[in-house]
């Protein structure tokens, strides 16, 4: 009879063990249960009106050279000025493409909210050649004027590193500085720069 309660009370123990052991199981893996996310971004998408960083037409008045600096004012307007005037001026007649200095404009799209940073040339990277000639001459000094921040932003700018939309439809006016030399030969200078944007 001993050995049957001893037995019996062992089934207990281990049946009761069994439960106890299952129940802690079922809540250790309850506990440790991870969750799995991702978000999908937009593409930031950089987009041109199609109009080139034209320092329009110059004249070289001495030889000493100079500066001619493009300028935004607004996202639709600049300023062109020169470290001499002495030394240089420009000339506009109407109907001339390549007489008037312009300047571009970009548009960004990208995610509302989502800080993107805006990459332009350093200085002494872009180079413009005359085809004829084969002299160069060099624009540095990239600035943008940004649709939705105050103030001009150049490369170095800290400030204009980070900037994340409101409603996800940014634009930015771009200008430069462009370097003439005093024996500098006349001629069509052309030439390419790199810009882009990029999640922070």
């Amino acid at each position: 009879m001993n050995n049957l309660k001893i037995l019996v009370i062992t089934a207990l123990i281990f049946f009761i063990g069994t439960l106890f052991t299952n129940a802690q199981t079922t809540e250790i893996l309850s506990l440790n249960a991870n969750v799995v996310q991702a978000r999908l971004v937009k593409p930031l998408v950089l987009s041109a009106n199609g109009t080139a960083l034209n320092f329009g037409s110059i004249v070289l008045k001495t030889t000493v050279g100079g500066t001619v600096i493009l300028e935004p004012t607004s996202q639709s307007a600049h300023t062109t000025t020169f470290s001499d005037a002495a030394n240089l001026s420009t000339i506009g007649l109407a109907g001339g493409t390549t007489l008037r200095s312009t300047i571009p404009l970009f548009t960004v799209t990208s995610e509302i909210l989502l800080a993107y940073k805006i990459t332009i040339p350093d200085d002494a990277t872009v180079v413009v050649t005359d085809a004829v000639s084969n002299t160069t001459m060099t624009v540095t000094a990239f600035k943008y004027l940004h649709s939705k921040l105050a103030g001009l932003y150049t490369s170095g700018t800290t400030a204009s590193k980070s900037w994340a939309s409101a409603d996800g439809s940014d634009t930015f006016a771009l200008g430069a500085t462009l370097t003439i030399a005093g024996s500098q030969a006349a001629g069509i200078y052309t030439g390419t720069y790199a810009i882009s944007v990029q999640y922070d």
